[in-house]
């Protein structure tokens, strides 16, 4: 029985999951298993997996698309490990990740169900750095996961089969925000340790799902239905962080030209919470249409990118 189980979801992303499962046959720590799962894709993933010649990894196929949580929850029926660890079919991890992060969780008392770990946001085309997050929340952190996700993506992410097994699985309901409210279900019951370090490239690029306002303005209601009576005894910081992803959801769709839809958006960023003057200066600019809204927002995105670097949570 292999120690850690990786399970790596995918969607028409070959060019990418060569890498990513690269990346976790060059780790430091070598017992585990990897579960592709192939959700759908147009692409010949079998042929990616028989590529590595390498019995520890398998790739399951779904004949039908079943989105984020239907292929991570199958990555987990199938898995074997006595620790769970993700890794998102674009991202790569850097080879001490495995082993960093299994003697740090071996070290804690069963109440640590988690820890997760920093991580480089890297322009995929250009391979320009934009920022470095380093993670400083530990412990019981359910009162800062309501606020906002505080760990980010599950490719930094390790996990206790334990905790899973009481969290259960990836809700299908969710259309985005699902990777949050897994985790907001196992800081319920157990603790998160982390190391503060990057120990994953997080790769920007175009085809994310985060792209898509649709999926993500779904997400926010979803999200805020299901945790609407424990968020409502936040302070304002909640309201403040809604607003925020509210008003991003918003500019997305005035980009793709569905001013409607984004004015809507940046609406209601601004009655969730009306001191964040980056709503007033989009809705203002959503009325001149998507071609002005775009080549404004480039121009403030030139003056504004030199400030942007590493930061601590």
């Amino acid at each position: 029985m292999p120690i850690v189980s990786v399970i790596i979801p995918t969607h028409n992303r070959n060019g990418f999951l060569q890498s990513a499962i690269e990346s976790v046959l060059n780790q430091t720590f070598q017992d585990f298993e990897i579960i592709v799962v192939d959700d759908a894709s147009d692409e010949d993933v079998q042929w990616i997996v028989r590529g590595f010649h390498d019995r520890r990894v398998k790739c399951i196929r779904h004949e039908k698309n079943k989105g984020e949580a239907g292929a991570r929850n199958t990555g987990l029926i199938h898995s074997n490990g006595e620790y769970i660890a993700f890794l998102d079919d674009d991202d790569v991890w850097f080879p001490k990740k495995l082993g960093l992060q299994i003697r740090a969780l071996e070290k804690c008392t069963l109440k640590v169900g988690g820890i997760y770990s920093g991580y480089i946001a890297v322009d995929y085309g250009s391979s320009r750095i934009l920022h470095t997050k380093i993670p400083t929340k530990r412990g019981n952190i359910y009162q800062d996961l309501l606020i906002r996700n505080v760990i980010g993506t599950p490719s930094t992410v390790l996990v206790r089969r334990s905790c899973i097994e009481t969290a259960g699985l990836f809700d299908g309901n969710i259309f985005y925000g699902v990777d949050l409210d897994f985790y907001l279900r196992i800081a319920k019951d157990f603790h998160f340790e982390c190391i503060e370090e990057p120990l994953v490239q997080y790769n920007i690029h175009e085809n994310r799902l985060s792209n898509n306002p649709e999926i993500r303005a779904k997400g926010l209601e979803a999200m805020s239905h299901k945790y609407k009576e424990a968020r409502g005894k936040l302070n304002r910081r909640r309201r403040k962080t809604s607003s925020r992803s509210y008003l991003s959801v918003g500019v997305q769709f005035c980009i793709k030209g569905d001013m409607t839809k984004g004015i809507n958006a940046l609406g209601k960023s601004i009655r969730l919470y009306p001191f964040e003057p980056s709503a007033y200066f989009y809705l203002g600019l959503s009325l001149l249409g998507k071609r002005n809204f775009t080549k404004i927002k480039k121009f403030k995105d030139l003056l504004i990118s030199p400030f942007r670097s590493n930061w601590k949570e």
